[in-house]
Order: structure tokens, then C-alpha cells, then sequence
């Protein structure tokens, strides 16, 4: 198999979207895996929002977000941990509590760090999944060092973006 894999960060004009940008001072809210599905010109964005965890056609998925960055897998392989992110996450609701604490985290870390163990004991383990949560986990799988020291559960689509940058090795940014 070659998946042809591919990381997008997204942002919208939905409030989350705005409120995330704001937070984070960033220009991407959103963040996702892509892959070429063997032998057609399809596409798919595997992603995690408001509807769970799915299989959208890119070209569809870019008509309601604005792609903000783009980078090529060019570490290691990662077909088999794009399959493992498939089987675990499809179907699977987005976690809206867990983005609003990484949200939180990020304009008040003085507060988070004091409190991280008690929000974590509040959402406990719920078995739902964010956006960059979900890329973050796949890398980890294929055994990506960009993202060895991440929490993914604790991460955001900017702080992603910025880990990607550093490791040219790995990913291969495309000029949108």
C-alpha cells in the first residue's frame, strides 16, 4: 500500500473555529490526516469534528474549511498506522470537553498546570477523539520523533504545526 499520507491544518468561520484562532493566535484551528486511496484519484480527510471521527473526500471536506498548511509524510512509513488510526477511531464522537481544555490550557497555562490532574479526572478516559489528538496518536504509531514527547490529548493544531516545522526530515511543506 502507499496512502500517499498527508498532514492539513483548516481553520473556518465557525465561533470554535474563531474562538481557537483567537486563543491560540494562530491561523489554523484544525488539523488532519489525508490519504490517496490506492490506484483512483480519491482522496480522503480523515477527520475528527463536531460529527466524530470520519472518511470525508478531501475535495468536499475543502469546500466548508480553508486550507491553511499542507506537509507531505516523508519520514517513515505510516501505511500501517494510518490502517491502526482507521480501525480505532472511525465512527468515534469528537470530544468537545477535551478541546475546550486544550483551549483553556493555552490562555490560562498558569491555571492548567495547577489543575491538569483535576479536568483530567473530571473527562476521564471518554473514549472520544480530537482533531490533532488523532494525527498526533497515528505519527506516534509509525514512530514519528517529531511528536515522541507529545501529549496528544493535551495538544493543539497550532503546537503541531510548530513541532512540524522543525523537522524538515519528517515533513516536506507544500506553498498553499
Amino acid at each position: 500500500m502507499d496512502f500517499k499520507i498527508k498532514v492539513h491544518w483548516t481553520t473556518t468561520n465557525g465561533i470554535m473555529s474563531r474562538l481557537i484562532r483567537w486563543v491560540t493566535k494562530s491561523k489554523t484551528s484544525h488539523s488532519f490526516v489525508s490519504i490517496q486511496v490506492p490506484e483512483t484519484n480519491l482522496r480522503l480527510a480523515l477527520t475528527a469534528e463536531g460529527e466524530g471521527f470520519s472518511a470525508v473526500p478531501l475535495q468536499r471536506y475543502l469546500k466548508s474549511n480553508k486550507l491553511i498548511y499542507e506537509a507531505e509524510l516523508i519520514g517513515l512509513p505510516a501505511d500501517e498506522s494510518v490502517v491502526w488510526l482507521m480501525e480505532k477511531y472511525l465512527g468515534t464522537d469528537y470530544d468537545t470537553g477535551a478541546a475546550a481544555l486544550v483551549t483553556i490550557r493555552e490562555k490560562f497555562s498558569f491555571l492548567w498546570k495547577k489543575c491538569k490532574g483535576f479536568f483530567r479526572k473530571i473527562l476521564g478516559d471518554s473514549g472520544k477523539v480530537m482533531c490533532s489528538e488523532s494525527v498526533i496518536e497515528m505519527l506516534q504509531h509509525a514512530g514519528y520523533t517529531t511528536v515522541k514527547e507529545m501529549v496528544a490529548e493535551d495538544t493543539n493544531a497550532e503546537r503541531l504545526y510548530q513541532a512540524a516545522l522543525k523537522h524538515p526530515e519528517e515533513f516536506k511543506f507544500k506553498q498553499i
